[in-house]
C-alpha cells in the first residue's frame, strides 16, 4: 500500500506540474510530518523522508494542490490502520483532522487491500510466516541483483509519455521515485543507467564542493574585513592617545618650566628687612615694586614679606593671624 501511494505521488509531481503552489506544499509536509510522528509508526515517517527527498530534489516540480494534500492524507489513514489493525474512529481525534472525503477514499483503499486473494499456484501462502520472511529477503536480494546488473531496467515496468521511456534512466538521480527528474532524463545514454547516474552524483559532488569553496572564500573574505576594520580602529585609538599624551607631557614641561623660573625669580629677589623706624608705606610700595619687576606671583608675597618684619611689625603680623 506505501509502494502504491509513493507511485501515485510520483506519477502525479510528474503528470501535472502546472499546479504551482510552493507555499501549500512547504505548509502540507510540516502539518503531515508533526502528524506522522506523533500518531503514525516510524515506517510512515520514513516514507514521509523520502517523499520529502523526492520533492525537495526535484525542486523545478515543487506543486502543490488539492491532491497532493489528499494524497499524503490517505497514506497517513493507511498507516494508522496498519499499525492499529483498524480504521480510524470517525468519532476520534484524527478523523477531526482529516476531511470526510479523505477518509471515505482511504477506507476504500484499505478495503479493497484486505480483501481476500485468490491463491495462485506457486505461492508461498502455505508457508509459515518466518518461512515467508526468508523467501521473501532472498526475492529482494535477487531482484536488486539483477537491477543492479542491467542498469535499472527490466525488473520495473516501462512508463511511455510523450514518447520518451522513463525507464531508461531509472532513479539517474536522486529522486525516490521511478522515473528521474527532467534534468536525468532529458539526455538519455544509450548505456544505462549506471554511467548516468555516477556522472550526476559526480557533477553534483562537484557543485557542492565549489559552492563550500565559495562559501569558505567569502567566509574568509569577511573576517578578513572585520580583521582589518578592527586594526584600522586600533590604530587611529592608539594615534589619538599618542597626541593627547604628547600635548599632557607639553603641558607638564611648559607647567614645570614656569615654576623652575618663577623659583629662580624668587631666589633673586634682594629685600631689606622693616624696622621699627622705617616708613612702612614706603617700605610696602618699594617691596611691591620689587615683586612686579621679578614676576612673583602675587600669591608668594606673604610669604615673601613675612620674614622682612621685624619688631613692632613682626609683632602686628603674628596677631593678625592669630586673629584670623
Amino acid at each position: 500500500m506505501v509502494k502504491n501511494s509513493l507511485d501515485y505521488f510520483a506519477c502525479f509531481i510528474k503528470m501535472e506540474p502546472e499546479l504551482v503552489l510552493h507555499s501549500v506544499v512547504k505548509k502540507v509536509m510540516t502539518d503531515f510530518y508533526a502528524f506522522s510522528v506523533s500518531a503514525v509508526t516510524a515506517t510512515t515517517v520514513v516514507e514521509f523522508v523520502k517523499i520529502k527527498a523526492c520533492v525537495t530534489t526535484c525542486a523545478h516540480l515543487v506543486k502543490a494542490s488539492v491532491k497532493l494534500l489528499e494524497v499524503l492524507l490517505i497514506m497517513s489513514i493507511i498507516h494508522y490502520s496498519e499499525r492499529n489493525n483498524r480504521l480510524p474512529d470517525p468519532r476520534g481525534a484524527l478523523s477531526n483532522r482529516l476531511p470526510q472525503k479523505v477518509i471515505a477514499i482511504a477506507n476504500s483503499e484499505i478495503r479493497k487491500a484486505n480483501q481476500p486473494q485468490t491463491r495462485k499456484r506457486g505461492s508461498y501462502h502455505h508457508y509459515s510466516p518466518e518461512e515467508r520472511v526468508k523467501i521473501g529477503q532472498k526475492d529482494h536480494e535477487s531482484r536488486r541483483g539483477k537491477r543492479e546488473n542491467d542498469g535499472g531496467r527490466g525488473t520495473h515496468r516501462r512508463l511511455q509519455q510523450g514518447g520518451r521511456d522513463f525507464d531508461e534512466n531509472w532513479r539517474s538521480c536522486n529522486c525516490w521515485s521511478y522515473w528521474g527528474c527532467d534534468a536525468a532524463n532529458a539526455t538519455p545514454i544509450a548505456g544505462g543507467a549506471q554511467p548516468a547516474r555516477k556522472e550526476l552524483y559526480a557533477e553534483e559532488r562537484r557543485l557542492h564542493k565549489r559552492e563550500l569553496q565559495i562559501w569558505d572564500q567569502d567566509l574568509r573574505a569577511e573576517q578578513r574585513s572585520r580583521e582589518e576594520e578592527n586594526l584600522r580602529k586600533d590604530q587611529e585609538m592608539s594615534l589619538q592617545l599618542d597626541i593627547l599624551r604628547t600635548i599632557v607631557e607639553e603641558i607638564h614641561d611648559q607647567d614645570e618650566a614656569n615654576l623652575s623660573e618663577h623659583e629662580a625669580r624668587d631666589k633673586d629677589v634682594k629685600l631689606t628687612n622693616l624696622m621699627d623706624n622705617d616708613d612702612i608705606e614706603a617700605y610696602l610700595t618699594t617691596f611691591e615694586r620689587q615683586m612686579t619687576a621679578y614676576e612673583v606671583p602675587s600669591g608668594h608675597w606673604v610669604f615673601k614679606l613675612a620674614p622682612q618684619l621685624s619688631g613692632r611689625a613682626e609683632q602686628a603680623y603674628s596677631a593678625d593671624e592669630s586673629s584670623d
